[in-house]
């Protein structure tokens, strides 16, 4: 069973995004306007993903999200350079180390 349908995850997804407000920190739209996902801002060697305090972890939409990890380009609040297409999912997130297919250059 993925960590993530766990039962401890799912009461600390919705720990974080109450702490929050409901809303995506950067965009600020809601449930009703996107899916709201949880990121960990930092990750610790051996911790499940609901063993971070609330102050680890912030809520995103799902598009704010994808742009953190590079999956997709950010929409605004950098001065685009320009970026690569790996063609594939050949990258890793210097955060997360999550597969990525684009690496912008901001």
């Amino acid at each position: 069973m993925s960590d993530y349908r766990r039962k401890e995850w799912k009461k600390f997804r919705e720990s974080v995004i109450e702490s929050d407000g409901g809303k995506c920190v950067h965009c600020g739209r809601g449930e009703d306007e996107a899916v709201l996902q949880v990121h960990h801002k930092r990750y610790i060697k051996g911790r499940l993903p609901w063993e971070y305090g609330t102050k680890d972890c912030e809520t995103l939409c799902k598009g704010c999200h994808a742009e953190l990890h590079g999956l997709i380009k950010p929409r605004s609040g950098w001065d685009y350079l320009w970026d690569e297409d790996l063609d594939d999912l050949s990258g890793t997130c210097q955060n997360c180390g999550t597969s990525i297919r684009y690496v912008f250059h901001i």
